[in-house]
This record gives C-alpha cells, structure tokens and sequence, in this order.
C-alpha cells in the first residue's frame, strides 16, 4: 500500500518533477545546484523542471481558513422540511405544486 509523503513535516525532500505537492501559498526553501537555499512561496516554483532533480522543504505551512457551513432549507406549508447543502440541490428537489420556502443558512464564526 502506497502512502502519500507528509512534505509539511519540515524535513528535506527531493524532486525531479511533477505537480506542486503542497498548498501554492506554502512557504518553502528550495535548495538546486544553481540557487542556494532560497525561500519562496510554493505557487512561483517551477515543480516540472527539466534541469534536474532539487531539494526542498517546508518552512511554514499555509493553511485554508474553514469555510462557514451553509445550508438551504426547503420548509413546506405541509410541516415537511428538507434540508440541502447547495442552492441547486434546493432548487430542484422543491416538489412541484407544492408551496414552498427556501431558507438560506450561513454559519457564523466569529
């Protein structure tokens, strides 16, 4: 069984090429032949290099914020409730000839 590296773990890594393996706003250093021990920012590293194999690693991880919950309600004159996780999904399980409401809920994280 295969297991993806860890590349946030600090530690160096080689790479010859490829995809950017961590989120593009990672700060990372990068040692090659050429440049010595440059930190930058994942996204403006050419990960599919064809001047040979280098070495990086994270020096800090960039994390995405998570995101608010959000979720449509569809509340029906019948009592009956559905609840959606996409406006779309909402829409088109509303049954038709039956009235119907659709509440938009946002989770507030502050």
């Amino acid at each position: 069984m295969t297991t993806t590296p860890d590349y946030n773990d600090g530690a160096w890594h080689a790479w010859s090429a490829g995809e950017c393996p961590v989120h593009p706003e990672t700060l990372i250093e990068i040692f090659t032949p050429a440049a010595n021990f440059t930190e930058r920012r994942a996204g403006i590293t050419h990960w599919a290099v064809n001047y040979g194999p280098f070495l990086f690693r994270v020096t800090k991880q960039h994390i995405e914020p998570p995101q608010p919950l959000e979720l449509w309600v569809n509340v029906y004159d019948n009592g009956q409730v559905l609840v959606h996780k996409a406006a779309g999904e909402a829409e088109y399980w509303r049954e038709v000839g039956k009235t119907c409401r659709t509440v938009h809920m946002r989770e507030v994280t502050e």
